[in-house]
């Protein structure tokens, strides 16, 4: 191509046609195609043999170090008929599965009483940790049926939905289940979709049972759902919740301090006439603020891009980024496919063997244009088959992100990542964090995580649900051609913010809230820093606290170093920054007046500090008293 633009330089100007050889290099040099895409691999991982499935799930139930799936078959059960089974399948660590189905308490499965549903009988699958004992529990979605399975942490799981309180519903087309902290407890509640009745809160009462909520929060939604999504649209600390209905308008309800819901859609700007099925969360545009992705069917309503705006509201933008038309969609998730730093998105799609392709939009951000692009057929992940539920994980353990496709009509699909290749040097760099909470729910599901390189910060939010599946996986940044974290960011959903520092890139770091950081390349940090003393040892308190008026931090460091004083909100809230003044007598001396940045007046209450010394971080609390 470019021998033959040269042999056309006497033909033209000379002038022009040196300008138009130039942007022709520039366009081809910033063309920036995959270099390895995706590969099917289904078949070496011993799934190829699955047919007709709804959704999946993806957790590490056996506590083993690596990642197992569990497979939802979409018919009725009959022990004669393999394809009725839904398998949970063990990772053997070798990208190689072991069905463990019969052994692990799934050999008696749901049998629909009823007529056979358009949609199949047995739909969905949730990982959620409900009684915070460190082992994944299992609810199943059926039609007609919801089946909780705790897991015993020996292996086997057993069956106990009568015992917590979850009631059986014979007009029931349950959907997905979605695990989360709504009212901020430290323990999981659960909320159920419903394509045919009403939807369901479950409260956690703590003690492995759970009470109907669903009148008194007003979540009792009756627009044939398909999911839901829970997201802290306006940043109270209190998780909101958006639901995808099919013929109906999907609905946002507002979190009011964690007791009741208000129906809020048109007032931040989420409104959608489609047929609503599935949703993402993720900020594609890196300003730290989530956007919100639905699915519809395209021929009826396009899909919208709901991006977040500062003050808490969203305006709808699919059409101006490229990502309105992704056929008859389902499953959709954000993340970062090559590893650059901002987020990619894959949706699948299928209706009744009509065989839409699944759909790979590649984000340009960091490549300087606002848009994706459709790279669906160079990523080699359009597979035609009626997909519908969607997981993005690393299987191999590589930093790159696979993605697991279940179909309706045939077996699922597998792509493995080839950004990263096993033996080969590569540019691209990573980090997973694994979190654990100790205050918060054991999953630290509703957790922001945000990680700073060469300049740049990125935000995940870990909440791992998706239509008819949630997963609990670690959280994945790309980092590019960055070899650390120069920060990493932890804001917990019931606990203050943990900050931790220099992180090698390329590896895997367990968080436990408020305790430590287990890395693998540096093994263990405690606290906020490497050299972080214990919250409860002799350290630099302020005096009084309580206080009415005015609170003193008063100690030694050494000359030159910068001692500042942070002040949170007990949701992590930043309210107040104050740098120390040395004394005549050496003495460093930090003030705080019970004011906020702006000199407002802040209520009683307790309140969080990070005192830093320039080279120790130390956390507490003040109590404010007026």
């Amino acid at each position: 191509m470019i021998h033959q633009v040269i042999l056309k330089l006497d033909h033209y100007n000379m002038r022009g046609c040196l300008f138009i050889f130039i942007v022709f290099l520039i366009a081809i040099s910033f063309d920036p195609s995959p270099a390895q895409p995706f590969r099917e691999v289904a078949g070496q991982l011993n799934l190829v043999n699955l047919r007709y499935n709804n959704g999946h799930a993806v957790a590490d139930y056996d506590q083993d170090g690596d990642l197992d799936v569990f497979m939802v078959a979409r018919r009725s059960f009959s022990p004669e008929d393999p394809d009725s089974w839904s398998r949970l399948f063990s990772n053997n660590g070798d990208l190689t599965f072991t069905d463990v189905t019969s052994e692990s308490g799934f050999g008696i499965q749901y049998t629909n009483p009823g007529e056979e549903g358009n949609e199949g009988q047995k739909m969905g699958a949730s990982w959620g940790d409900y009684n915070n004992d460190g082992y994944p529990d299992l609810i199943l979605t059926h039609y007609r049926k919801v089946e909780l399975y705790r897991n015993n942490g020996d292996g086997s799981f057993s069956e106990t939905t009568a015992s917590s309180g979850i009631v059986e519903c014979s007009e029931c087309y349950y959907s997905s289940a979605l695990w989360w902290d709504y009212d901020r407890d430290g323990d999981l509640d659960l909320y159920i979709s419903d394509w045919k009745e009403a939807n369901r809160l479950y409260q956690n009462l703590g003690d492995e049972t759970f009470k109907d909520m669903t009148a008194y929060a007003n979540l009792g939604d009756t627009g044939n759902s398909w999911t839901s999504i829970p997201l802290d649209a306006n940043r109270d600390g209190f998780l909101d919740l958006y639901v995808a209905n099919d013929f109906f308008r999907n609905k946002f309800y507002l979190n009011i301090n964690g007791d009741y819901f208000m129906e809020a859609t048109s007032a931040y700007g989420l409104e959608d006439n489609g047929n609503g099925m599935g949703i993402t969360v993720g900020d594609y545009n890196l300003d730290g603020l989530f956007d919100v992705y639905v699915t519809n069917i395209y021929e009826y309503e396009p899909n919208p891009l709901f991006t977040a705006m500062p003050g808490g509201f969203f305006y709808e933008n699919a059409a101006e980024m490229g990502i309105e038309n992704a056929g008859w969609a389902w499953g959709t998730c954000f993340f970062d496919a090559d590893l650059d730093g901002d987020e990619d998105l894959y949706v699948v799609n299928g209706r009744d063997f009509s065989h839409h392709t699944n759909k790979f939009f590649k984000n340009m951000w960091l490549e300087g244009a606002a848009e994706f692009r459709d790279w669906s057929e160079i990523s080699l992940a359009d597979g035609p088959a009626d997909a519908m539920s969607l997981s993005v994980f690393d299987l191999d353990d590589d930093g790159d992100l696979d993605m697991l496709v279940s179909n309706t009509d045939s077996s699922p699909y597998f792509y493995e990542n080839r950004v990263i290749e096993p033996g080969k040097a590569s540019d691209d760099n990573w980090l997973k964090v694994e979190l654990e909470g100790t205050i918060s729910n054991r999953d630290g599901l509703g957790t922001i995580v945000k990680a700073t390189a060469s300049g740049k910060s990125f935000y995940r939010y870990h909440h791992g649900a998706g239509l008819l599946s949630q997963n609990l996986v670690p959280v994945h940044f790309g980092l590019g051609a960055a070899s650390a974290v120069d920060t990493l960011t932890i804001t917990w959903p019931n606990s203050m913010q943990e900050i931790f520092y220099n992180i090698p890139s390329n590896q895997t770091v367990r968080v436990i809230e408020h305790q430590e950081m287990i890395m693998e390349k540096e093994g263990t940090v405690t606290g906020l820093k490497n050299n972080i003393l214990n919250r409860e040892a002799n350290h630099p308190r302020p005096q009084p606290n309580p206080f009415t008026h005015e609170t003193i931090f008063e100690f030694e460091t050494l000359p030159g170093v910068i001692n500042t004083l942070d002040v949170f909100s007990i949701d992590g809230t930043l309210l107040y920054s104050a740098s120390g003044i040395r004394m005549p007598d050496g003495q460093v001396r930090i003030e705080w007046d019970g004011t906020d940045r702006k000199s407002v007046r802040l209520s009683s209450g307790i309140y969080l500090y990070q005192l830093n010394t320039g080279n120790t971080l130390y956390a507490g609390k003040i109590i404010l008293f007026r």
